[in-house]
């Protein structure tokens, strides 16, 4: 079985009556596009709306003006698309009478399929919305447990100090706080040392900023100081709760059934939230955006997908778009 399939599938249906009940605070999104041949393609997109049972279903035929606003939404490609395309895709995806775009703390949960899956979410969503979760199936996001509150959290990072500035930027950030007592912070140069670590001590938050490796014909792989290594090494780790994987490709999509994405990896290893990146990502202004939300989560207290979507919101519009690659997946 592959990681997609035991994330996507529940050995029972999820009803929309318990996820109502679970997730009470959240508007649910199913984002479904279908279709072969340009021209026929539709748009299916179901929101579950906070504490109502009943789902709103919208079937919308892709236009060609729709298709090139979708297409220039995708992906790495997002970082140039016009701001009418943005505003266009936002729409089609949120539209007025399932989410409020006035409202202000609205918590998005979207399930997007594989063709929909690396878009900058944050960018798309609607401007009151208070954090924006990314899940491969609702089912997975009501397996995860609940990320319990620490008041010193135990945070424990390996970082490629060496060729990334955004990688100094967070074990800066991190080592600042620990020096103020909001954390309890521990860097490692290793796989083995960080596995040695794990087993050592319980941690609550994993940081792996490094280089990843785009798709070559072979397994993603996440360059860490002393060597590559396959995301699949995660799957033998005790990881913390809540893992944070600043590398380019992290959150990618698998697209065969016998490759292993990092951030499924991790959930599937008992991780409860992960950022990761859709594509590749700025490092710079990865370690930028990552940094301010350690500040807001670890310093001030703000729940995580909150302090992700607060830093982003307070980039400069002009870098959003750059930014918008590292998404928050699993539950919110």
């Amino acid at each position: 079985m592959t990681l997609v399939d035991f994330l996507a599938r529940t050995t029972a249906p999820v009803t929309t009556t318990e996820i109502a009940r679970h997730l009470p605070a959240h508007h649910v999104v199913w984002v479904h596009v279908t279709g072969a041949e340009v021209g026929e393609h539709y748009l299916t997109v179901v929101t579950l709306r906070p504490s109502h049972p009943v789902p709103l279903v919208r079937r919308t035929h892709v236009s060609a003006a729709d298709g090139k606003a979708l297409a220039q939404c995708l992906d790495e490609e997002s970082e140039d698309a016009p701001a009418e395309a943005v505003r266009r895709i936002s729409g089609l995806f949120f539209a007025d009478v399932d989410v409020d775009p006035g409202a202000t703390g609205a918590r998005v949960l979207v399930v997007p399929d594989s063709a929909t899956w690396a878009m900058p979410w944050n960018e798309l969503a609607p401007p009151g919305t208070a954090d924006l979760t990314v899940s491969m199936s609702v089912g997975a996001a009501l397996r995860s447990r609940p990320v319990p509150a620490v008041v010193v959290p135990r945070v424990i990072g390996i970082f490629d100090e060496v060729e990334l500035e955004g990688s100094r930027l967070e074990a800066r950030a991190l080592q600042q706080l620990d020096a103020q007592g909001h954390i309890r912070f521990t860097q490692v140069h290793s796989l083995a040392e960080l596995r040695d670590a794990l087993e050592a001590a319980p941690y609550d938050i994993l940081t792996v900023s490094v280089h990843g490796t785009e798709s070559d014909g072979f397994e993603y792989r996440m360059l860490l100081p002393d060597g590559p290594s396959s995301p699949a090494a995660l799957l033998c780790l005790g990881l913390p709760p809540v893992v944070v994987l600043g590398c380019c490709w992290s959150a990618k999509s698998t697209e065969r059934a016998d490759t292993t994405a990092a951030a499924l990896s991790c959930l599937a290893a008992g991780a409860s939230q992960v950022v990761g990146g859709l594509w590749a990502i700025d490092d710079e202004l990865a370690g930028r955006l990552l940094a301010d939300t350690y500040d807001r989560h670890l310093r001030r207290g703000v729940p995580l997908p909150q302090a992700l979507r607060q830093a982003h919101l307070a980039l400069p519009p002009d870098l959003r778009p750059r930014a918008a690659g590292l998404a928050f997946i699993g539950r919110g």
